[in-house]
């Protein structure tokens, strides 16, 4: 088997296994079944994969770490804290519309790893969560956002870029430029505080 094949045929695991996964979840999709999609035999797919679960961790892993990568890339040279804001936000959206499968599995699927996976793929999410935190606390200390808990400023605004995998359509209204810059002010706007109105006199 060439190396041009061999790669190919593993592209054809990762993808019968990605859409799935995605479709009927981890447990809903036999290891037979991932090889007839792909339309490999059994004793070819064990030989690109230890077992289904090895599988899936290692998605979740690459997914994480194309965020994390792609977040400490877009932030080098950059200071303001709403620029590196912008930066990670721009980055998140955008893994996320154009790796929408994978994102979807990373994030509803971590239950399924053993503990070992699971702590694996927790740290390198833990990692990623931390250049928001530490991003948020910098615009905290300039005066740029006004939040009094950083922690959850951060998983409040993952969540909610997060959230675009369920309703997104890149054909529709909105191309992805402007939905990052929409949600940008959205991120901005959630970050500073807004006095409430005062009601009006009776």
């Amino acid at each position: 088997m060439t190396i041009s094949t061999s790669e190919s045929v593993r592209s054809d695991i990762r993808r019968a296994a990605l859409e799935l996964f995605s479709a009927v979840g981890f447990h809903g999709t036999g290891i037979r079944r991932i090889a007839d999609e792909a339309g490999v035999s059994l004793a070819t797919l064990y030989h690109y994969m230890a077992n289904k679960e090895a599988l899936l961790a290692e998605m979740m892993s690459e997914t994480i770490l194309t965020l994390l990568r792609n977040a400490e890339l877009a932030l080098q040279g950059t200071v303001s804290p709403v620029e590196k804001l912008r930066e990670l936000i721009a980055v998140h959206i955008t893994v996320h519309v154009e790796e929408r499968m994978l994102c979807i599995i990373s994030d509803t699927e971590i239950r399924s790893l053993s503990p070992e996976n699971h702590d694996l793929v927790v740290r390198y999410r833990d990692d990623y969560e931390a250049l928001w935190k530490r991003t948020i606390a910098a615009g905290k200390r300039t005066g740029d956002f006004t939040v009094t808990d950083i922690d959850l400023a951060a998983k409040a605004l993952l969540d909610m870029c997060t959230g675009i995998v369920h309703w997104y359509n890149p054909d529709g209204r909105i191309d992805l430029a402007t939905l990052i810059d929409m949600y940008v002010e959205l991120c901005m706007n959630a970050l500073r505080s807004h006095k409430p109105r005062r009601k009006a006199a009776s």
